[in-house]
């Protein structure tokens, strides 16, 4: 017979319970163990520990780093420090007597991932520190006197004075200022460094000092301007001062995070002006650009300046133009090539094949003694090629044909003070010596009627009804905040039949011009398509010369006083180019 034990069910599943909560725990403290969480942490405190100052932390479980930045009062970062343990060797960090500081931690796991402090650990600095009371600079047989603030009788502090980190003189601190006679430096030159050590012997103040080294002055750049943009290219960095200095370096920032440097360089101090190669940017980036004048790289007496740069894309080389017609040239005429880009290479060919780096490089003038095809590119460094430019050289003679279309904006004033009425008025005033010029060589003009309501619609029908080899039209011009100055000219295209000219034009009354800087070259523009006369569908060769700036009063004056010898000018241009009476054309 079998005998059955009354079982009892309820301490069985009690005991079940229990057995399944201590194997939930051991399992939970099995992954805590392998796979612990990455624990929320606090800044302790800061500590002094012999001659080490030491940041502590509570530890963060699985973290592989700590980052610690500090912060002045104006929340300025004044120290960084990354750190494989909580606690933190920070006796690099010197700060000045009764310095307040903020001290920020963050902490990063395996996982990259990101987790901060849960507080902000505030610290004032009780050690003594040099106090700078005047420049770093000592001369010749003068003492050095050192002050020093927060000295505390209780606390017994030295001083050493390093040369190339040799110990050349030490004393003790006994007050806020120490007298060092010149005798016991006499024979050094340049750096020397004063340090101050506390009674656990940690450095806690240095101080630099300059024997016998001369004052850097002061530098300022001159250009690019602040917020300039510029196209991505060698920059020519102009500044003014730097005396004494041995040495120049710049430095860029990311502007949006200034304290990031992305590159630098430092080279020879060189006066008024440097290269700056286009290999320190990328293009479309913008830059804070600081630039130190320094002795023997003595930085932190150096002397600093910034501007902000926007680098743009880059730019291409202006296109290649002639400086004779090419519709119609007379045998053996000699034929520049020309861009406007300083220092670029022309290639070319005379075989109407297309050109390329293999092609002829541009030395010399070319002899066209016979029909010739000229096809030709510029290039440069750190720019995008110019289009190819075609010239067909025909050896033949034609009569030329000029039609001429001054301004008829009757509204457009200048400046009333010295004389400049309107642009109409000014314009057809300067083209009637123009007209004349040019006829009394023997060319054949036509002129735009500018009280003509239809306007341009009819200038352009005249123009090519009368197969004119050249449609000129001239203006002035205006800027909206008065300015502007200096001159420009427009044809339609980099490919325009009308560039050479155009450019040759520009070219030789620009060395009339007498207010030259940078901004008033402005030069050959490219209307493309939204200037009427300016315009290869409408006509075969046109242009708009907008002479100077009616709104700006030397621009206007300039032009006021001076019609007849730009006319004059001009006239000669076209005489020259097209080669009428070549034997003498020159208007006198």
């Amino acid at each position: 017979m079998i005998v059955r034990k009354n079982i009892n069910r309820k301490k069985i599943f009690v005991i079940s319970i229990i057995m399944s909560l201590f194997l939930s725990l051991c399992i939970v403290g099995i992954i805590y163990k392998f796979f612990p969480k990455f624990n929320d942490f606090k800044i302790k405190f800061i500590k002094e520990e012999k001659d080490k100052l030491y940041l502590y932390v509570e530890k963060a479980k699985t973290s592989i780093n700590y980052n610690v930045n500090i912060f002045d009062e104006e929340n300025n970062l004044i120290y960084k420090k990354d750190s494989k343990t909580n606690k933190i060797d920070i006796s690099d960090l010197l700060l000045e007597n009764n310095q307040k500081i903020k001290v920020r931690v963050k902490v990063k796991n395996k996982k990259n991932k990101e987790k901060n402090a849960l507080n902000e650990y505030k610290y004032i600095n009780k050690n003594a520190s040099f106090q700078i009371i005047k420049d770093h600079f000592v001369s010749e047989k003068e003492n050095i006197l050192l002050h020093i603030k927060g000295v505390d009788n209780n606390e017994k502090y030295h001083v050493d004075l390093c040369y190339n980190d040799s110990i050349i003189y030490n004393t003790e601190v006994t007050s806020s200022l120490v007298h060092i006679n010149h005798s016991d430096v006499e024979g050094y030159d340049g750096k020397v460094v004063a340090k101050l050590y506390n009674s656990k012997n940690r450095l806690v103040s240095k101080y630099d000092i300059y024997l016998n080294a001369p004052p850097v002055g002061d530098i300022k750049i001159t250009s690019p301007s602040d917020n300039s943009e510029v196209n991505y290219d060698d920059i020519d960095l102009y500044y003014d001062g730097g005396e004494n200095a041995t040495t120049i370096s710049i430095k860029l920032y990311n502007s949006a995070k200034k304290n990031k440097i992305i590159n630098s360089i430092t080279m020879s101090f060189e006066k008024g002006h440097i290269k700056v190669p286009a290999s320190l940017f990328k293009e479309n980036t913008s830059y804070i650009m600081e630039v130190t004048a320094a002795y023997q790289g003595y930085n932190d007496i150096a002397k600093t300046d910034k501007i902000r740069i926007n680098i743009l894309g880059k730019a291409t080389v202006k296109p290649v133009y002639t400086d004779k017609n090419f519709s119609a040239i007379k045998k053996d005429t000699i034929v520049n090539l020309k861009t406007d880009t300083k220092d670029a290479i022309i290639y070319y060919t005379l075989d109407g094949s297309k050109p390329d780096r293999g092609s002829f490089i541009y030395k010399e003038p070319i002899k066209i003694s016979m029909n010739t095809t000229i096809k030709a590119f510029a290039v440069k460094e750190n720019m995008y090629d110019s289009e190819i430019n075609v010239y067909d050289f025909k050896v033949q003679n034609k009569d030329l044909v000029i039609y001429l279309s001054p301004s008829n904006q009757g509204k457009n004033y200048g400046v009333k003070e010295v004389g400049y009425t309107t642009e109409k008025e000014q314009m057809n005033l300067l083209t009637n010596y123009l007209e004349k010029y040019l006829k009394d060589a023997g060319v054949k003009v036509y002129r735009n009627n500018p009280n003509d309501i239809i306007g341009i619609n009819n200038w352009l029908y005249e123009s090519n009804m009368k197969k004119s080899d050249f449609h000129f039209a001239i203006h002035s011009n205006a800027s909206e905040e008065h300015t502007a100055h200096g001159m420009e000219i427009y044809v339609d295209t980099p490919t325009s039949k009308c560039l050479s000219i155009a450019s040759t034009i520009y070219d030789n009354l620009y060395e009339e011009y007498p207010y030259k800087d940078e901004k008033s070259n402005r030069g050959v523009k490219f209307a493309r398509g939204t200037l009427g006369e300016a315009n290869d569908e409408f006509i075969k060769c046109g242009a708009l010369i907008e002479i100077a700036y009616h709104d700006n009063y030397d621009d206007a004056k300039w032009i006021v006083q001076n019609k007849e010898e730009i006319a004059r000018n001009i006239a000669n241009t076209i005489l020259e180019f097209y080669q009428v009476n070549e034997q003498n054309n020159d208007i006198q």
